[in-house]
């Protein structure tokens, strides 16, 4: 997949603040926010797993480091450990010594009534974000990768905001939103388009697409498009087909709260 690494130098962003300036997103009040879980592992000079304790809460689908009042059950808490109890840490523990290290596991909440609770976004667990200046339509900013095990395998997320932008009439935002697809399809060696969905509203024009790499069919694209008079915001995810279910209603659920706040 060496082919791969490349995209994922050029387009894995998350969560953008442009201009200094947090965008925060909506969801419905009964579909609780996806969000990432941040621990320290405490690594005993066996690189046994000692301990876990809780750092923060950030919200997924929001500004860089945002944190959420939230307390994750029990029931979570006890998946993590189970999780990190199968990462690789001999490196933490260093000539025979304790040491600590940070990881991530990412938490989708049940919603309200829900007999089927959510514990955990496997497709997400243990990946970690970074910054870098962004220079994309002329407009420059802050940019976040979040992924995982990259250049191995074939995940990540994407998000930026591109302010300061013309959007006032529809036909600008369908050509902000037109150039933005066609060059996230560039940067995947063409993609091909599968579907389009137009899920404009009133005051915001959406657009969702699902592609596929002609370099690697078994990859999954996902976008979703948002433009308003103000912003342009834009979610992407490559994924391999072979997400489990759960991955796959997780997926489902971050792309649906996925809106202007």
């Amino acid at each position: 997949m060496k082919w791969f690494r490349p995209i994922l130098a050029s387009l894995l962003c998350v969560f953008c603040g442009m201009n200094g300036a947090g965008t925060r997103l909506n969801a419905a009040e009964a579909d609780p926010l996806p969000c990432l879980v941040l621990f320290q592992l405490n690594v005993g000079a066996d690189a046994k797993l000692l301990g876990m304790e809780t750092v923060k809460v950030i919200d997924l689908l929001a500004a860089s480091h945002v944190e959420l009042p939230l307390q994750p059950p029990q029931s979570f808490l006890e998946a993590a450990r189970k999780q990190a109890e199968k990462l690789d840490l001999k490196s933490v523990a260093k000539d025979g010594r304790p040491g600590s290290t940070l990881t991530t596991f990412a938490h989708v909440p049940a919603a309200a009534g829900s007999t089927m609770p959510r514990i955990s976004f496997e497709a997400l667990d243990g990946a970690m974000n970074s910054t870098s200046d962004l220079l994309l339509l002329e407009r420059r900013g802050q940019m976040s990768s979040f992924g995982k095990d990259l250049g191995n395998a074939a995940f990540f997320l994407m998000y930026y905001a591109l302010p300061e932008l013309p959007m006032q009439t529809q036909a600008q935002r369908e050509a902000i939103i037109e150039a933005e697809i066609q060059r996230n399809l560039a940067n995947v060696r063409n993609g091909e388009i599968l579907s389009r969905k137009d899920l404009s509203e009133k005051d915001q024009t959406i657009v969702e697409i699902m592609a596929s790499s002609p370099r690697n069919k078994s990859l999954i694209i996902r976008s979703r498009y948002l433009c308003n008079e103000v912003k342009m915001l834009s979610l992407v995810s490559i994924t391999p087909g072979t997400l489990t279910a759960e991955d796959s209603e997780a997926f489902e659920r971050m792309f649906k709260v996925f809106r202007f706040r």
